[in-house]
C-alpha cells in the first residue's frame, strides 16, 4: 500500500510540475507586429523554436496579417512562375532533394497550441508554411494562410477568334510572368460551378495585363482562364509522423501545392477547414485540398468547406510496393514506391510487426500475408529494406506488389461542403471503418466518391466496412469522359479479372441530383455485400452498373444493369 501511495505522489508531482512548466506566449514577444508591412518571419520562426523546446506551450498569434518573407522561397517562386524550371516546375520542384524553405517548424513538439484569431500568415515566396514532424498532441487553430503573389495565373476571357483568346489579368498581382507564359491550362464557369479542362497551346503575355493563349477551341468569352504554375509542391501544412494533430477552424487561400498532407501519421482531426478562394477569385490550392497516406487511428474531416482547388478533396490510402529480393533472399526484401507522387515526400516504410500483403498486380490475386521482422531504413540512399517472417512463395517477384495492410486509418467525412474544385471529393482506399455521411458534392469532374484502389497511382486498396448515407451529390456540368459513374465508384483498376476485394459497402438515403446519361450513378465492380436503398436519383437512365459482384442489393423500384 506504501509503494502505491509513493507512486500516486510522484504522479500528482509530475502533473502539478508539468503544469507550471506549460506557458502561454505570443507572437509579439518575440517581435512579430501584424500589419506593420514588415517581415515577421523570423520572429515567428524564434516563437516556433520557443514551442519546440518547451513541452505545453500555447502560442497566441494576434488578429492581423502576418509577413513571411524569405530570399530563397522567393526567388523559387520567382523562377518557378517565370518559366527557369521549365514549362511545368513541378518535375524540378517536386522531389524530396528540391530546394524548399519551411516557414514555421514545429518538429518534435508536444503538447503544442498554436492560436490564432483573424491571423492571416501572408506568404511571399513558395514554402511549406506549416511543419508538423515526429509531434504529439498538436492544435493548430484560428488561422489563415493566403498568398501575397497566388500560385496560379487567372482572368476572365475578355476576347476570341478561331486561333485564338484573350484573358485580362491584373499585374499588380500576377507578377514574374515571362513573354513566353507557363502553367497548368484549366478553365472556370462564369457561374462558379465548376472548374473544367479546354484544349490548349502557347501564351504568350501582351503588353502587362493581357495573356492569349492559342488554340481552335476555346471557351466562351466570360468564363475565367486558370494557369495553375505547377501541380504538386510541398503542402500547406505537412503532418508526419505525428499522433494526435487537430486542425480547427483553418482556412487556407492559396497554395502552390496541396493544403493539407498526413503521412504516417495517427489520429488526425480536422474540423471546420476551409480550403477556398480568397474573396474575387476561383482557385485556392493548385492540387488536393487534403490527402493522407499509410495513416492510422482515426482521420476525421468534419464541418469543412472545398472550393476551387486543382484536384480532389481528399484522398487517403496507402501505396503499392514494388518488391526486390536482397542476395537472392526472399525473406529480406527491399521495397519501393514506383511510378507514383510520393505525396509527402518522405520515405514510407512499415514498422516491426506490421502485416504486409503480396498480391498479382495484373489481377489483385492474394499470394500470401507476411509479418514484418525487421526494418531498414536508408534516408539518404531513399532505401527500406525489411525482413519477413518467411520467404515470399513465389517465383516471379516482378508480378506482385506488396502493401502494408496494418497501417490503415478508421474514416469519417461528415458534413462537409465541396464546390467548384476539379477532380473527385472524397477518394477512400482502407479495410477500416468508413462513414461518408451528411455531406454535400457539387460538380466534381468525376465520380464524388471512389472506393477502392488506384494501381495506376499504386495507390492501394480495397475498400470494407463503407456506410456512404444522408449525402447530397449534384453533378450538372462537365466531367472527364472516363470516368465510369459520376456519384459512387467501387473499382479495384486492375486490368484482368480480380477477386471480389471491395466489401460490406452501405449506400443509402443519399440524393443524387444529376443530369446527363454519359455515366450511371454508382458503379460496383470487384465487390461483395453492397448494399443500395432508399436513395433518389430521379429519371436517369442508367443508375446502377455492376460487374464482377456478388450479394449486391438494390431495392425493388431500381432498375439493375448487368
Amino acid at each position: 500500500m506504501q509503494i502505491v501511495k509513493t507512486l500516486f505522489a510522484a504522479c500528482c508531482l509530475f502533473c502539478v510540475c508539468s503544469s507550471l512548466n506549460a506557458k502561454t506566449i505570443t507572437a509579439r514577444e518575440f517581435g512579430a507586429v501584424p500589419n506593420d508591412g514588415r517581415d515577421d518571419l523570423k520572429a515567428l520562426r524564434a516563437a516556433a523554436s520557443y514551442c519546440r523546446e518547451h513541452k505545453g506551450t500555447t502560442l497566441l498569434l494576434e488578429p492581423g496579417i502576418y509577413d513571411l518573407m524569405d530570399e530563397q522561397a522567393q526567388k523559387i517562386e520567382r523562377e518557378a512562375i517565370s518559366g527557369v524550371y521549365g514549362s511545368d516546375p513541378q518535375g524540378f520542384l517536386f522531389r524530396h532533394d528540391a530546394p524548399f524553405v519551411t516557414a514555421l517548424d514545429f518538429t518534435g513538439c508536444r503538447q503544442l497550441k498554436v492560436k490564432g484569431r483573424g491571423t492571416t500568415l501572408m506568404a511571399h515566396g513558395w514554402y511549406e508554411v506549416i511543419t508538423i514532424d515526429r509531434a504529439r498532441d498538436i492544435t493548430l487553430e484560428g488561422i489563415r494562410v493566403d498568398y501575397a503573389r497566388p500560385a496560379s495565373t487567372t482572368g476572365p476571357i475578355i476576347a476570341s477568334n478561331d486561333s485564338c483568346f484573350d484573358f485580362r489579368i491584373d499585374p499588380a498581382q500576377h507578377k514574374y510572368l515571362a513573354p513566353q507564359v507557363y502553367g497548368r491550362l484549366h478553365y472556370y464557369n462564369a457561374q462558379g460551378d465548376y472548374m473544367y479542362l479546354g484544349q490548349s497551346g502557347p501564351r504568350e503575355l501582351i503588353g502587362d495585363s493581357i495573356v492569349r493563349v492559342h488554340c481552335k477551341q476555346h471557351p466562351p468569352i466570360g468564363h475565367h482562364c486558370i494557369l495553375r504554375h505547377g501541380g504538386h509542391y510541398r503542402p500547406c501544412i505537412m503532418i508526419r509522423e505525428s499522433r494526435n494533430v487537430r486542425i480547427h477552424d483553418v482556412t487556407l487561400f492559396a497554395h502552390p501545392g496541396m493544403g493539407i498532407v498526413g503521412h504516417m501519421s495517427d489520429d488526425i482531426d480536422v474540423d471546420g477547414l476551409k480550403v477556398i478562394p480568397r474573396p474575387g477569385a476561383v482557385i485556392s490550392t493548385n492540387t488536393d485540398a487534403t490527402h493522407f497516406t499509410s495513416c492510422g487511428g482515426l482521420i476525421t474531416l468534419r464541418n469543412c468547406i472545398f472550393k476551387g482547388q486543382g484536384d480532389d478533396c481528399t484522398n487517403i490510402h496507402n501505396y503499392y510496393y514494388t518488391i526486390l529480393p536482397q542476395q537472392g533472399r526472399k525473406d529480406v526484401v527491399e521495397i519501393k514506391i514506383e511510378d507514383a507522387d510520393l505525396h509527402a515526400l518522405s520515405l514510407d516504410y512499415p514498422q516491426p510487426g506490421d502485416s504486409m500483403l503480396v498480391n498479382h498486380r495484373r489481377s489483385m490475386k492474394k499470394e500470401g500475408v507476411y509479418r514484418v521482422k525487421d526494418v531498414s531504413v536508408e534516408r539518404e540512399a531513399w532505401k527500406v529494406v525489411v525482413t519477413l517472417d518467411k520467404p515470399i512463395t513465389t517465383d516471379s517477384l516482378g508480378d506482385y506488389f506488396m502493401s502494408n495492410i496494418t497501417r490503415q486509418p478508421r474514416v469519417h467525412i461528415l458534413n462537409n461542403t465541396s464546390t467548384g474544385h476539379s477532380g473527385r471529393a472524397y477518394l477512400v482506399k482502407t479495410c477500416k471503418e468508413v462513414l461518408i455521411a451528411g455531406n454535400y458534392m457539387c460538380n466534381p469532374n468525376g465520380p464524388a466518391v471512389k472506393l477502392g484502389a488506384e494501381i495506376s497511382w499504386r495507390e492501394c486498396g480495397p475498400v470494407e466496412n463503407v456506410v456512404i448515407r444522408d449525402n447530397y451529390i449534384q453533378s450538372h456540368g462537365y466531367r472527364y469522359q472516363w470516368n465510369l459513374a459520376s456519384g459512387v465508384l467501387i473499382n479495384t483498376e486492375s486490368a484482368e479479372t480480380a477477386p471480389r476485394v471491395n466489401r460490406n459497402i452501405t449506400i443509402t438515403r443519399n440524393v443524387f441530383d444529376v443530369r446527363g446519361a454519359d455515366s450511371c450513378i454508382i458503379h460496383v465492380e470487384d465487390a461483395e455485400g453492397v448494399t443500395i436503398s432508399d436513395n433518389i436519383w430521379g429519371d436517369h437512365p442508367t443508375p446502377v452498373m455492376v460487374v464482377n459482384s456478388e450479394e449486391v442489393r438494390v431495392q425493388e423500384d431500381t432498375r439493375l444493369l448487368k
